[in-house]
């Protein structure tokens, strides 16, 4: 499973975009804050298909800025 997160993220610092599971596992959330005083916000859901493997699950920007969310498959 790889996630690249279009271009919506772009415009947010890394600092202010934050990754989570929900208490089952089955949606990751990305959401991204403007910060104070703005009510620029941005959020995504994504289904987590069955058979990922969470525990190697990662989130990095590409060298143009988007953000890329890797799960393998587990073995």
């Amino acid at each position: 499973l790889i996630l690249s997160i279009i271009n919506e993220f772009q415009s947010y610092s890394p600092e202010n975009i934050t990754v989570k599971l929900n208490d089952d596992a089955s949606v990751l959330t990305v959401s991204a804050t403007a910060g104070a005083g703005s009510t620029d916000d941005f959020k995504q859901t994504h289904k987590v298909p069955p058979g990922i493997d969470l525990d190697q699950m990662t989130s990095s920007f590409s060298s143009d800025g988007i953000l890329v969310i890797k799960a393998p498959r587990k073995k």
